[in-house]
Formats: C-alpha cells, structure tokens, sequence
C-alpha cells in the first residue's frame, strides 16, 4: 500500500486500503490516445480525522522573488500554491490528472482538455475552463520569449475555444511535448479576475491559487511560510505547515540539516552529498536525482577542420569521460552513453567512446597532422562545470597533440560571442529540467540558433522534424533511435556525463516524490509515523 494519503473505505464488510490518491486526481497513467476520467474521490474530513499531519522545514539554494508562475525560480512553491493543467503521478512520474481530469487528442493539432467542476481558488472563486485558458495565454503574451520554446507559443489562441466545461487547445502544429509541457511550472492555474484586477506585486506574498497551500508570508532572503489548504479539492498532505528556507551556501544549509534546524535540504554540494552517502551524517538519508541534464563537447560545423571525421573521431578517443565525470561531479554524475539524457523516452544506450590516447594519436596522422599542428580556441560561459570540464578537457587533448586555448567570460560576454561563432570547439549543457526528446535535442537541427550544436545534415534532420512532428509513439521511437545512432557515429556532439542532485533529508521522512531534481512534490511527501 502506498505511504501517501490514506483512506478506510468498508466494502462488503473487509477494510480494504485504497490506492494511492494523487493531490491533483487520479493516479492512472494516461496517454495522447487514452481518455478514462479522472475518479478521484476525497473526503478531508475523514482525511483530518485518521491522518497525523506534520510540520515540515525545507532548505534550498533558491529563493522566491515572485509567485508569478513566469518569472518565479522556486519550481518548489509554485507547485505548492498552485494546480497545474496536468501533473505527474508520484510513484511512476507519468503524467496523469490535475485541473484536467481528462484529456482527449481529436486529431493530431487539437486537444480537449475537460476541466473539474469542483475546483476553487484560495480567495473563493470557481476555477474555470476561461482561468485555464487565460493561464496559457499569459505565458505567450506577457513574456513571449521566457516560452519560445514551450508548447504553448504553437497554441493557436485564436483557434482554440471553450466548449461547456472543456477547453480545446488547437495547435498550428504538432507537437509531441505538449502534454509534457502542460505539467510544468508554466502550466500552473492562475485565478484570472485576481491577475487582471491587481498589480504585479499581489505575486510576492498574495498569490491566489487552487493548489494544497496557501502562502503565509514572504520575507526576501530569509523564508516563505506556508499552511496546508484545508479546503482542497484534493486528498490533503501530510505536511501541514511547511516552511521553505533560502540559503546562499550549500555548506550552512547541510549543516542546518545537521543540527535539526531542517528536515530537508534540497541539492546539496558534492562534499556534503559524499558525507551523507558515506553514512557520516547520523540520523540523516538521501537519495539522488536526475537533473535531465546533458554535459557534452560540441564539434561545430563551422569549423574546416572538423570536416574530416577523422579529427572528430580522435577527439572522441582522447577524452577519458568516465575519469571526467568522477573528476567534476564525484557520485553525483552518471556517465553518458548517448545524446539523448538517460530516463526519457526514446533514451537507447550508444555506449561510451573508449578511451585510447594512442588510437587517436594515429587518426590525427592519417588525417595528416602531427602533434602542435591543431590549435583550438574554446570558449564557455563562466560556471564551475565549465571551468572544470575545459580544464581537464585541455588537459587530454594535449595527450593527443591538441592545444586547447581557454576564454572564460561571464554570460552577458560569452553567449554573443558563441552565437557569432567565435569559439572553434565548445563545452555545453542542456541546462537541466528536459523533459522530452524534441526539447532535448531543440538545438542540434538546422533551424538552431545555437551554431556550435547546430547541423544541417540532411539525414540527421530528417529524423529530428520526423520525432518531433508526430505523437505516434512508434514512430517517434524510431525517429530518435536514428538521431541517437547518427551522434555517436558522426562525433559532432560528444556526451559526456548526466548530472544528478542529491536530496539529503531526516529518517523521519518515509519518501519525498520529486520529478524536478530541486523541487520535491510537497503534496506527496510522507512520514514515518
């Protein structure tokens, strides 16, 4: 039986436990083809009545500088205050019911998304179809750019329609991630009225949302303080009051954790995660989580010299990447074998180029150059990773008779000057939170602005529009097996490892559900009581 809300039910005089209950709906998975409705029952009476709530204290490296689901960095409260259209089931993490009980493709570009009818914002007012439909508006028309990438910016508002109590979202094209999207923080539910008759500073301590909490209060660099709703529409949490504390160092926060001023802290540094891992740290577990990363080297296009694969080859064989990982991220990395991240659809294993200095050393020969005959300037935006991968990079290359010049800049210098192709071979990440294969590979087609990960390969885009221009499942699958084959045997973009957060957290927690590796689903957490 599962550890979340719990409920005694009599049948036929046998008590029987029912299955675990999601804060936003059913638990049953559903797919773009699947449309059973969603049959989640609650009664927060007996819920209060039977269950032992707790109050619960989390630390984090981030803050909330806003509740606007836009321009918010705090995934974690977001999901607190608000329900978003779909969500993801706790113990599978597929998608399942939220706002939307149930969805429906009538074909390839149009969704109906049936809305509950018995959903109500903090401040009293019935969240409708309209409030779902002005919610995804919103994150095109006020800030187009934050979702250029997003599912929503191919919504066709003008198209699209509200019929009874469902909304149809008609898209100008198809896009295989729209589901996914509508699980994002982007996707929360805003109480329509409530944005458009405040001002922008009602989302620092006055957000109105339909989700398990309410916010108490706000204090810039400190805290924010929440208290569970206990009129949800939902099963209600285990946590009761939550409080979410801001730290600007990993080392303070891990020792709050320590000393019981935390019951949870959340992407701890590579020092502490060892600690914790190792068993040092008393009456403290963990576990580790995927960040949907991908850390690679980028062999542009734009480079002449990167036209003979032999080149491209020999700098696959020179780079140790299982030394590399360990060396940047100790544990807390998996090595990659593809270019697709690992644990997303489509993800097939390539294997890891083996490391062989001297098998290197002979395909630059035959290409024609000996050692010091190849200079390369990498360029890379100022982070920790950066600093370390190029560095170490620089390092292997040198075995192999290959000089690494390095130029770090802070970002506001670096990206113009990666966007103009001034950096002849670069190290890069997807920056974490991917969810889906056309997201995770939305830079390496022709129609890329990203010119050190861009291609015009015929045959590599081909497969790309083919995977991202369908929701058949079949298709796709193959679609991205050839994009994934493509990479590893054409040496332009060269995986190196997956990073991975770890989410350190006192025994008296049973299991802390989490989707995004720096937000835990509060909702579902569960204690050992």
């Amino acid at each position: 039986m599962s550890k979340y809300a719990k409920f005694l039910c009599i049948i036929l005089a046998l008590a029987m436990s029912l299955a675990l209950l999601s804060a936003c709906g059913t638990s049953e998975t559903k797919t773009s083809n699947e449309t059973a409705a969603s049959t989640q029952e609650t009664s927060n009476d007996a819920d209060t009545e039977e269950a032992v709530y707790h109050d619960l204290s989390i630390g984090t490296l981030q803050s909330a500088d806003s509740f606007d689901p836009l321009s918010s960095e705090l995934d974690i409260a977001c999901f607190m205050v608000y329900d978003t259209i779909l969500t993801r089931d706790p113990e599978t993490m597929e998608l399942a019911p939220c706002v939307a009980e149930d969805w429906t493709w009538l074909d390839d570009t149009t969704l109906k998304l049936d809305i509950r009818d018995d959903i109500y914002f903090s401040n009293g007012e019935k969240l409708t179809p309209e409030d779902v439909y002005y919610s995804l508006w919103r994150t095109v028309y006020v800030n187009d750019s934050f979702t250029s990438s997003l599912s929503f910016a191919d919504i066709d508002f003008d198209a699209s329609y509200i019929d009874g109590n469902s909304l149809v979202l008609v898209y100008k094209q198809v896009n295989a991630a729209a589901l996914i999207h509508l699980a994002a923080r982007w996707a929360c539910v805003l109480c329509k009225s409530y944005v458009e008759s405040t001002s922008d500073e009602a989302f620092w301590d006055e957000p109105v949302g339909s989700g398990p909490y309410t916010l108490v209060e706000n204090v810039a660099g400190s805290h924010s303080s929440y208290v569970r709703n206990d009129e949800y529409w939902g099963s209600l949490p285990e946590a009761n009051e939550v409080t979410i504390n801001y730290y600007n160092e990993a080392s303070t926060m891990y020792v709050d954790l320590e000393t019981g001023a935390l019951d949870i802290a959340v992407d701890i540094a590579v020092t502490d995660a060892e600690r914790v891992m190792n068993g040092e740290s008393e009456g403290i577990t963990y576990q580790l989580v995927p960040t949907y990363d991908l850390i690679f080297i980028a062999l542009p296009e734009y480079i002449e010299l990167f036209d003979d694969i032999r080149v491209r080859e020999a700098i696959a064989y020179g780079m140790d990447t299982e030394a590399m990982t360990a060396a940047i991220y100790g544990d807390l990395a998996e090595v990659a074998d593809s270019t697709l991240i690992k644990g997303l659809d489509y993800y097939e294993s390539q294997g890891i180029y083996e490391y062989d200095p001297e098998k290197s050393i002979e395909l630059l020969s035959e290409a024609g150059y000996e050692a010091g005959d190849i200079s390369l300037r990498l360029i890379a935006p100022s982070t920790p990773v950066n600093e370390s991968l190029s560095e170490i990079f620089q390092a292997y290359m040198n075995e192999i008779g290959i000089q690494i010049k390095i130029e770090i800049y802070d970002f506001a210098t670096a990206i113009p000057m990666l966007q103009n192709m001034e950096a002849e071979i670069c190290t890069g990440s997807l920056n974490g939170g991917v969810s889906d294969a056309a997201d995770n590979y939305k830079t390496h087609g022709s129609t890329s602005s990203n010119a050190a990960n861009k291609s015009e390969d015929p045959d590599l885009n081909a497969l790309l529009e083919a995977g991202k221009s369908t929701t058949d499942s079949d298709v796709r699958a193959e679609a991205y097996a050839g994009v994934q084959e493509w990479d590893h045997d054409n040496y332009r973009w060269l995986p190196i490892c997956n990073p991975m957060s770890c989410m350190a957290y006192s025994e008296d927690i049973a299991e802390i559900p989490t989707y995004i590796y720096n937000a835990p689903y509060v909702m579902y957490i569960t204690f050992n009581d």
